[in-house]
This record gives structure tokens, C-alpha cells and sequence, in this order.
């Protein structure tokens, strides 16, 4: 085990009786309750905690490799959405080792094994978090070039991570990193030419893209859609739609009910808006003008 440096750290703690420290294969074997100033160490993630205030609070991360540091904010538009019932966080690039992870909400940190846990890059919260708030993330990931497309005269080792359509082309030893990812908007019909909604036939929704924007209009006149769901269902937690209407006339009423979460009902006339995020149960209304 690598030796632990408790650097200014006070050891006993004022008014403590901790009996020493206890090295645990996870957090999870940790008593519940301990004298207070009682060291343990998780050997999983190499931390070092103490038990004060009536909880286990990390002190060190010990042995832990370094690598380029990294900060992302989760606020209800990317890695999760934020409306009191969610739970599940993605990061946007894997921790290169999860004691390296700090989490902090509207109150300040939140506690590792406590407050939540952290699978790969998937955070999992113990109670969600409040609609509304934020959460900022503070990790370190494995050392490389990242969000550049040109890496000559680079030196060192260099580590490229994209999704499917990245290259690397080497040409007399100059490398050029090139993206082909999709875009992630998806426009369904146009202002010229939209969807035309039927009542009992609802709007539909088969979009994977993150963000998708759909034309809409009443099929022959004004309806007033019934059926149920009225919005198809979307595909993953925090993906958006748009429903702009095209027309004064043929207009597009839903009504709050089964798979909507909406703040009254919507007529869709002449360039009309309403805007919804999906949390996996509901369309829940963003916006409207």
C-alpha cells in the first residue's frame, strides 16, 4: 500500500476518538457508523476517509495517477436532466479513475458513496436533484490532445477518443484529425411542406438526434388531437422537441394529459411554438410563445 500523506491534515481530530485505519475492498463494506476520527480506506479507488458530522467524508485520494483535469456542468441541458425526479448524470469523458471525481450541487459538495456513485462515466444520484439547481462535476481524464483538429509538431504520446467517423491522416508525418459525426438536429417536414395531423393519429416522433424540430399542421382544417399518447414517445432522457404550426386556419390543439407535462393546453396557429424535453414517462413543456 502506498504511504499516505496526510499533508496540514489534523490527526486526531479535535475532540476525536477514532481507533486508527481500517483498509475496506469497497465503500460499500464500510460500517455504518464509527467513533469520530476514524480513518478507512476504500482499496477500490485508493481513498481516504474520515468518519465526522455522522458521515464518511473523503479526506485523500491516494495513489492516484494525474492526467489533464476537466470540469462539466450539468444544468438540464446536457448529461441529464435536471426536474426533481432524475437521478442518472452522464459525463461527458470517463474519469480516469472515480476518487478523482468532484461533485457539487446549489448547497457545495456533494459525498462520493453517500450522496451518489459513479459507474464508468454514469453517476447515479441518491435523491435527485431539485428542479432548477445545478451540478458542476470537477474530474481527471487520461492525458491527450483533446477538441483539436490539428496536431502538427505535437510531441509525446498523444491519445485520440471520437465517436464513429473520426480520422487520423498521416501525410509526410503531419496528422490532421478530421470529424464526420452527424448533426445533432433533426428537422422533420418544412414551412412549405409540414406534417399533417390527424386527431386520432397524435404526432408522431421516430427521432434519434438529440435536438428535432417538427412542422406541423392540421389535415383539411382546425383538430384537436385525441389520440393517446397525443406525442409519440421520445428515445432517451433529455431529448428535445420543437412543434412549430404553419397555419392560421388548419390548427393543432394538445391538451395536458397521458405522456405530456404541459402548462395548459397549446393551439398551434401561424408559426406557433411549444417546446418539450423528454425524462423517459413524459413530454414536459419548456417553452411556448
Amino acid at each position: 500500500m502506498p504511504a499516505i500523506d496526510l499533508g496540514s491534515f489534523e490527526w486526531p481530530p479535535s475532540g476525536g476518538n477514532g481507533s486508527g485505519v481500517t483498509i475496506y475492498a469497497n465503500f460499500a463494506a464500510f460500517p455504518v457508523s464509527a467513533p469520530v476520527g476514524t480513518l478507512a480506506i476504500d482499496a477500490s479507488t485508493g481513498t481516504l476517509y474520515e468518519f465526522f458530522g455522522g458521515m464518511w467524508q473523503v479526506l485523500a485520494e491516494l495513489g492516484f495517477t494525474p492526467g489533464a483535469s476537466y470540469q462539466q456542468l450539468f444544468n438540464g441541458s446536457s448529461g441529464g436532466l435536471i426536474n426533481g425526479v432524475n437521478t442518472v448524470f452522464t459525463l461527458t469523458i470517463t474519469p480516469s479513475q472515480a476518487a478523482s471525481l468532484l461533485l457539487s450541487g446549489d448547497n457545495g459538495p456533494l459525498f462520493q458513496g453517500i450522496d451518489y456513485t459513479i459507474a464508468g462515466n454514469i453517476i447515479t444520484m441518491a435523491i435527485a436533484p431539485p428542479f432548477g439547481s445545478t451540478l458542476y462535476a470537477y474530474y481527471n481524464v487520461v492525458s491527450g490532445v483533446i477538441g483539436v483538429t490539428d496536431i502538427n509538431g505535437q510531441g509525446g504520446s498523444l491519445t485520440f477518443t471520437g465517436t464513429g467517423g473520426t480520422t487520423v491522416t498521416n501525410v509526410g508525418g503531419a496528422f490532421t484529425v478530421n470529424s464526420a459525426s452527424s448533426s445533432p438536429l433533426t428537422v422533420i417536414g418544412s414551412r412549405a411542406g409540414p406534417e399533417l395531423i390527424m386527431a386520432a393519429g397524435g404526432i408522431p416522433f421516430t427521432s434519434s438526434t438529440a435536438l428535432t424540430k417538427e412542422y406541423i399542421q392540421g389535415n383539411g382544417g382546425a383538430v384537436v388531437v385525441t389520440a393517446n399518447p397525443q406525442i409519440a414517445a421520445g428515445s432517451f432522457d433529455g431529448q428535445e422537441l420543437t412543434l412549430q404550426s404553419t397555419d392560421a386556419t388548419d390548427t393543432v390543439e394538445i391538451q395536458d394529459g397521458n405522456g405530456l407535462a404541459m402548462n395548459g393546453p397549446w393551439i398551434g396557429g401561424l408559426n406557433s411554438v411549444i417546446t418539450f424535453t423528454w425524462d423517459l414517462t413524459n413530454w414536459v413543456e419548456k417553452g411556448r410563445q
